[in-house]
C-alpha cells in the first residue's frame, strides 16, 4: 500500500501537468469567437493555468489580454479581476524582478481605482494583501543580506562556552542559541580535544606559579564563576536538545499519522472506485439486458409486421395475376410499365350463348348474374386447365387466347379448351332448365397484346384475327366449335380430332372464309 501511495504521489505531477495541458489547449480553443465578460472569465483561467505550468510571461500577458477587452467593453468589475490577476503573476513568481514588481504595483493601483465603489470586497482584499506581499519582496530583493543566519550564531556561542578560561569570562556576556545538530557535533568535538586542554592546564600552572596568593584566589573564583556559567549555558543547551528531540519525536509521529491517514484515504478511494465501478457494471448489464429483451420483442414484432407484409404482397400478386398475364404482371413490377409485343401464332376463342337476351328477360337479375358467374368460373377452370389466357368477358361473351406464351401447341389447346366448354354447357342443360345454348368460334392469327390506360388496369389483345374469331363464333351452330381454315392448318394432324367441312362461309365484313366443325376423335 505504501509503494502505491509513493506511486500515486508521484504520478501527481505528471497527472496534473498532462491535466493543465489539456485544459490550456480546451480554453485556447474556447477564447476564438468570444468576447466581452466571456473572453475577460476565460481569460483568468488561462492565466492561472499558465502559471501552475509556470508560464509566467503568457500569465501574465493573457491576463492584459482580458482587462483589454474589459475596458473596451466597460465591464468595470472584469478590468480589476483582470488586474489582479495581472499583478498576482508578477508577485508570486520566482525569479520576478524589481521592474515587474513596479509593474505589477501600478496594476494593483489601477485595479483599487476601478474597483472604488464596486461590491467586489473580495478583490479589494486581495489586492491589499498582495501590496503587502509586494513590498516584502521588493525589500527582500534590495537587501538580502540583513537576517543573520541562526546556525552560524550558534556556532558562535557554543565556540564560547569552550573558550571562556582563555578569554577571561567574555563567553559571559553572549547569550546561547537554539540548540542545533550542529551545535551538538560541535560540543563532541570541543570535548574530545583532550590536547587543547591538556595545554591549557599547562599554561594555567605556568601563570599561576607566578601570581601572588590573593591573585590566585580572585582567578580562582573567576574560573569557578565562568564554571557555572558554563554548566548553566550546558544545562540549558541540554534541554534545548531533549526539547528538539521531542520536537522530532512529535513530527515523526505527525508524518507517521498522516501517512496513515493517507492509506486510509487511498483505501478509502479505493473502495468507493470499486463501489462505482460495481455499480457501473450493474448498470451497463442493466441497459444490455434491456436492450437485449427490447431488441428481442422488436425483431419478433418486424418478423411478424415482415409476415403480414409478405402474405399481402402473395394476395396482391394472386390478384394481379388473376387480371394481367405472369410475365406481363411481372414487366409490371420490375419497370412499371409493359411493352405491347407482337405475336405471330395466336389461337383466339369467342363464345356467346344463344337468345341470351330472350332468355334474361325469364330470369331474374340475381339468376342470370348467378348462371353467367357458374359458366364463367367454369370456363376459367378450363382455360387454366389448357394454358389458355382468359382475355376478358363482354355481356355474355368469353373471350380468351393462347400462344402468347410462345406455346407450340397452343392451337389445340384451345380447341380442346373449347370442346370442354361446349362438354360442360351441355351437362348444365341437362341439370339446369333455365340454361343456355352456346356457340363457340376459334381463329389463329397474329395480334398484338398489351395494356392500355393508367387505371383499372386491362390486358387486351388487337389485330385482324381478334375480329375474324367472333365473326366464327357469330357464324357457327350452338353446341359446336367453329375453326376457321387458319385454325385447321395448325389442328388437322392431331389424332385428337375429327372435322366436318363446312366449305366457303359468308362472314360480316370479311368475305367468304372456309370453316370446319371440330369434334373430339
Amino acid at each position: 500500500m505504501k509503494k502505491l501511495f509513493v506511486y500515486l504521489l508521484l504520478m501527481l505531477p505528471v497527472v496534473a501537468i498532462a491535466d493543465n495541458d489539456d485544459k490550456i489547449k480546451e480554453l485556447q480553443q474556447d477564447l476564438e469567437g468570444l468576447d466581452g465578460k466571456r473572453y475577460a472569465k476565460k481569460c483568468v483561467k488561462l492565466s492561472k493555468l499558465y502559471f501552475e505550468d509556470g508560464h509566467y510571461d503568457k500569465a501574465y500577458d493573457v491576463a492584459k489580454m482580458g482587462y483589454a477587452e474589459s475596458k473596451r467593453k466597460h465591464l468595470i468589475d472584469y478590468q480589476g479581476i483582470c488586474l489582479n490577476q495581472a499583478a498576482k503573476v508578477r508577485i508570486e513568481q520566482p525569479n520576478t524582478t524589481l521592474t515587474l514588481l513596479d509593474r505589477a504595483r501600478s496594476d494593483l493601483k489601477l485595479s483599487a481605482k476601478v474597483l472604488r465603489g464596486s461590491d467586489l470586497n473580495k478583490i479589494e482584499m486581495d489586492n491589499t494583501n498582495l501590496m503587502r506581499k509586494l513590498d516584502r519582496r521588493v525589500s527582500e530583493i534590495k537587501n538580502p543580506g540583513e537576517e543573520k543566519g541562526v546556525l552560524g550564531g550558534l556556532a558562535e556561542n557554543i565556540s564560547s562556552i569552550f573558550s571562556g578560561s582563555n578569554s577571561g569570562g567574555s563567553s559571559s556576556d553572549d547569550e546561547s542559541g537554539a540548540s542545533t545538530p550542529e551545535s551538538r557535533r560541535a560540543l563532541e568535538l570541543s570535548g574530545m580535544d583532550q590536547d587543547f586542554l591538556i595545554k591549557q592546564l599547562q599554561a594555567q600552572e605556568q601563570a599561576s606559579a607566578q601570581m601572588s596568593s590573593e591573585q590566585l584566589k580572585q582567578r580562582f573564583l573567576l574560573m569557578q564563576q565562568n564554571r557555572m556559567i558554563d554548566s548553566m549555558n550546558l544545562a540549558g543547551f541540554l534541554d534545548s536538545l531533549e526539547l528538539e528531540n521531542k520536537q522530532f519525536e512529535l513530527k515523526s509521529k505527525d508524518i507517521e499519522i498522516k501517512e496513515q491517514a493517507a492509506e486510509l484515504s487511498v483505501e478509502k478511494s479505493q473502495k468507493r472506485l470499486f463501489i462505482a465501478l460495481s455499480g457501473m457494471i450493474v448498470l451497463i448489464a442493466i441497459g444490455l439486458l434491456y436492450l437485449f429483451f427490447n431488441t428481442k420483442k422488436f425483431n419478433k414484432t418486424l418478423q411478424a409486421k415482415n409476415e403480414e407484409i409478405e402474405h399481402e404482397r402473395q394476395k396482391a400478386d394472386r390478384l394481379l395475376l388473376n387480371i394481367l398475364p405472369s410475365h406481363i404482371a411481372q414487366e409490371l413490377k420490375e419497370k412499371g410499365h409493359s411493352d405491347a409485343p407482337y405475336f405471330e401464332e395466336a389461337t383466339i376463342i369467342f363464345t356467346d350463348f344463344k337468345d341470351f337476351t330472350k332468355m334474361s328477360e325469364k330470369l331474374t337479375a340475381s339468376n342470370l348474374v348467378e348462371e353467367l358467374n357458374v359458366c364463367f368460373k367454369a370456363f376459367d377452370a378450363i382455360s387454366t386447365k389448357h394454358n389458355v389466357e382468359k382475355i376478358k368477358t363482354i355481356g355474355d361473351a368469353y373471350m380468351a387466347v393462347g400462344g402468347l406464351s410462345n406455346d407450340p401447341e397452343s392451337a389445340r389447346n384451345v380447341v380442346l379448351a373449347g370442346l370442354e366448354m361446349q362438354e360442360f354447357i351441355r351437362h348444365r342443360m341437362n341439370e339446369n332448365k333455365d340454361s343456355f345454348e352456346m356457340r363457340v368460334g376459334v381463329h389463329s392469327g397474329p395480334v398484338v397484346a398489351g395494356i392500355v390506360g393508367d387505371k383499372k388496369f386491362q390486358y387486351d389483345i388487337w389485330g385482324d384475327s381478334v375480329n375474324t374469331a367472333a365473326r366464327m363464333e357469330s357464324s357457327g351452330t350452338p353446341g359446336k366449335v367453329n375453326v376457321s381454315i387458319d385454325t385447321y392448318k395448325r389442328i388437322k394432324d392431331y389424332p385428337d380430332f375429327s372435322f366436318e367441312s363446312r366449305g366457303a362461309i359468308a362472314a360480316k365484313n370479311k368475305g367468304e372464309i372456309e370453316m370446319f366443325y371440330v369434334t373430339r376423335a
